[in-house]
């Protein structure tokens, strides 16, 4: 599977933690010296899943689906601004702006 320039995978920052840990200002350093986009906080933690969930693992709990969704859009927001400094750092680097 092809990621976009500047984006990590789940299973880089899983094995990077064995060499930084679980500490968030480290691994965000590392990453950024590389370059990589990293979402920043807030993770979301559901705590007693077993009881916001039902059988059909639907999210049953309105608070976490509240904090959940607001995440989400948060995340699209991230995602949205992302592309817009990937296409403008593209387009600064592009050739065809050399001529400007």
């Amino acid at each position: 599977m092809e990621y976009p320039s500047g984006w990590t995978c789940e299973v880089t920052v899983l094995r990077l933690e064995r060499y930084v840990g679980h500490s968030l200002p480290r691994r965000e350093m590392l990453l950024g010296h590389v370059h990589a986009r990293t979402l920043p906080p807030p993770e979301l933690l559901v705590a007693a899943a077993h009881e916001r969930f039902d059988a059909e693992l639907q999210l049953t709990h309105e608070g976490t689906r509240r904090v959940l969704s607001a995440l989400l859009e948060r995340f699209a927001r991230w995602i949205e601004r992302e592309r817009i400094a990937d296409a403008a750092e593209r387009a600064l680097a592009s050739p065809a702006s050399a001529h400007r």
